[in-house]
């Protein structure tokens, strides 16, 4: 039997192809963190906006679009822009909850420092199945999640409506990411079929 997956899920994964440097490391621990559900947070959710990070602002913006004009394939003068930006952090025992990001059409996060034979992101499938059927193997299209290794340097990118988290740091190194939301900026829709937007 042949089969064809329908309207996939993209996941894009790429590697930042010009590793961090120390002192970029050094800007995004130290910046000041606040209280989030499960882990911490930095209090700026801007942070590409800061000089520090102008190399990697323009390397995850590249990455946004390449993945936006791989996905999307537009027709018209329209791109991707990063809206927020922010960093997390996760000790041993801490972890980042359930959630997906409104406002946002493309999110992200860059891994600072994760281990890739301990760190994952989950991802959930949110409408449950009509009937519940007892699974012997779990494979893409009966799984109502499905995880991915990460490490540092790497950069994955999904739909910002796709529920994800990340399970509980277990090795004693703190696991830092950055995340980030997009948006549109150009011209979308069409003018005869009155969906025509110009942001």
């Amino acid at each position: 039997m042949e089969f064809e997956n329908l309207f996939p899920t993209p996941i894009g994964r790429v590697d930042l192809n010009k590793p961090l440097t120390k002192k970029e490391i050094q800007f995004i621990n130290e910046l000041e963190r606040c209280a989030n559900v499960g882990n911490q947070t930095s209090v700026d959710n801007y942070i590409f906006k800061s000089k520090e990070l102008k190399r990697v602002s323009d390397l995850i913006d590249k990455a946004i679009n390449d993945y936006f004009k791989k996905v999307y394939a537009p027709d018209k003068n329209v791109r991707l822009y990063v809206t927020q930006s922010w960093a997390n952090y996760s000790k041993t025992g801490q972890f980042h909850h359930k959630h997906s990001h409104q406002n946002s059409i493309v999110s992200g996060v860059l891994y600072v420092n994760a281990v890739p034979e301990i760190d994952r992101i989950y991802f959930y499938r949110d409408k449950e199945p009509m009937l519940e059927i007892t699974t012997k193997d779990w494979n893409l299209w009966n799984s109502k999640s499905w995880w991915l290794p990460v490490a540092t340097n790497n950069i994955v990118l999904f739909p910002s409506t796709l529920t994800h988290m990340v399970e509980d740091v277990i090795n004693a190194d703190e696991r830092v990411s950055i995340a980030f939301n997009t948006f549109v900026i150009g011209e979308i829709g069409n003018n005869k079929n009155l969906t025509e937007l110009i942001l």
